[in-house]
């Protein structure tokens, strides 16, 4: 054999390597010169187990620390937010406005129709402020519009309850709580769940959008209680900073706009292996979206049309409601548990609805929303008992909550998660317009007959016209 290709051993190397005189082998000396010797060893790539256990802050769990990939993926932690979230903004605004409006009409002497005018003020300026949060939301900056939303809703809430006149309420719901609708509610949540989910995207929208239904079945009855014990101006002052000290340290603590911020995938999957140089982390190959390329595609006026008057008939139904139940002789409370049956079922509908979204066409799925819902309307238009109005509510929320999660699965779709918040954001001046009717009309038609009966019919015929806009989709195939 030929010999290796190391330099001669010096004479003291040479006698601490004999036998029975091992005493110099551990000297510095020693030490250095054998680690010189030393073949180079090749370090091992992080294996998929590795990747998907990452900490939170991005570090990789040890091996000898790590016996199987049980954590829970980290974008689970993104959905619970989003959840809490949701419910928060909608429980304490739409949720409740139809709580508040008699109450604030008597105190200030104003008739439904003059306050459901009032109210219209709350879509318009969210309809306007949306575009503006798009492209902080697509670039990364979820954490802080969300927090910010939440401090927003919070002063809202409390400016609100010291309001000593309408033009000043309508001044606090047309800028903070505007805002904070957007900043905290759907935009965001579902900007970030879409972030961090793709094969079950549906899914988890359905499970983060439920948090609007709970939001829907909590806060009626708390503010129904609050207003009976403190009046509607301490309900609305114990909300704003119950508000901040529940949503406010998850919000900051938990969220991560992007699974690559923490070395991960969406949906949990370990990463394909790479090939020479890879992009930095948080940086995808998917082509940029533009304003115009969005405003161009038929997709865009067909799913926000339809989205739009079915929310818009969503909203009539939410608003008056109570008033509704109330008119007919039930009870405050019990005119209140309608809402919260409303919102129950809406929870299961949008884990039915999210769920069967990564099996069945989605466009499918929202017509048979949108029929459910039309089929409501035609109940309440026979003046059933409160027995009937109950059950009844109880199957339009399953309708009811699969609007929210499908809206955001069919963008999802249609542009990918790199243009998600900026599609959504853009849909908002379409759906305002929409939205400021439904809130509107109900009100003004019950001023001059008595009734509700027109607003219902009105609603409807809106219905019709979302299920042929719906019938213009045309999702792409994705693999």
């Amino acid at each position: 054999m030929p010999r290796a290709a190391f330099p001669p051993a010096s004479p003291e190397a040479a006698r601490a390597m004999r036998p029975g005189r091992g005493s110099n082998a551990s000297s510095p000396r020693w030490r250095a010169r054998s680690s010189r010797n030393r073949q180079p060893t090749m370090r091992p790539t992080p294996s998929a187990l590795e990747w998907h256990t990452r900490r939170p802050g991005g570090e990789m769990t040890s091996p000898s620390t790590t016996r199987a990939p049980t954590s829970i993926f980290y974008g689970w932690w993104m959905v619970a937010t989003a959840f809490l979230c949701q419910g928060v903004t909608a429980g304490c605004t739409m949720y409740i406005f139809g709580i508040f409006l008699k109450p604030v009409a008597e105190e200030f002497g104003a008739t439904r129709g003059t306050l459901s005018l009032g109210i219209m003020i709350f879509p318009a300026a969210g309809g306007l402020i949306a575009p503006f949060l798009g492209s902080p939301l697509d670039r990364g900056k979820i954490r802080g519009v969300m927090a910010l939303g939440l401090v927003a809703l919070s002063a809202g809430l409390v400016l609100s309850a010291w309001a000593p006149s309408l033009w000043v309420l309508g001044l606090v719901i047309a800028t903070l709580l505007a805002f904070a609708s957007n900043a905290a509610g759907p935009l965001s949540a579902s900007k970030l769940v879409a972030n961090w989910f793709e094969g079950l995207r549906g899914r988890a929208l359905g499970i983060a959008s439920t948090g609007t239904s709970a939001g829907g079945a909590v806060f009626p009855l708390l503010i129904a209680l609050g207003i009976g014990a403190w009046g509607w101006r301490g309900a609305l002052l114990a909300l704003g900073i119950g508000v901040a000290a529940v949503t406010l340290p998850p919000v900051l603590l938990l969220v991560r706009s992007r699974p690559e911020d923490l070395g991960l995938t969406p949906d949990g999957k370990a990463p394909a292996p790479s090939l020479g140089e890879t992009a930095p982390a948080g940086v995808t190959a998917q082509p940029s979206i533009g304003v115009r390329e969005i405003l161009r595609d038929r997709n865009f006026w067909a799913l926000g049309l339809a989205v739009g008057l079915s929310f818009a008939v969503l909203t009539v139904v939410l608003i008056n409601l109570h008033a509704y139940a109330t008119d007919a002789g039930v009870d405050g409370t019990a005119a209140a548990l309608l809402l919260t049956i409303l919102a129950i079922s809406g929870i299961c509908g949008k884990l039915a609805f999210g769920f069967l979204a990564d099996r069945v066409s989605k466009r499918l799925l929202m017509g048979v929303a949108i029929v459910m819902l039309g089929s409501f309307l035609f109940v309440l238009l026979a003046h059933p008992s409160y027995g009937v109005l109950a059950a009844t509510a109880g199957l339009a929320g399953l309708a009811v909550g699969g609007f929210l999660p499908l809206w955001g699965a069919l963008i999802g779709d249609c542009w990918g998660r790199e243009a998600f918040a900026r599609v959504m954001a853009l849909m908002a001046p379409l759906m305002t317009p929409l939205n400021m009717a439904g809130m509107a009309y109900p009100g003004l038609i019950h001023d001059r007959t008595g009734s509700y009966d027109a607003a219902w019919q009105i609603s409807v015929g809106l219905l019709g016209l979302a299920a042929l806009c719906l019938a213009f989709l045309r999702p792409p195939q994705r693999a």
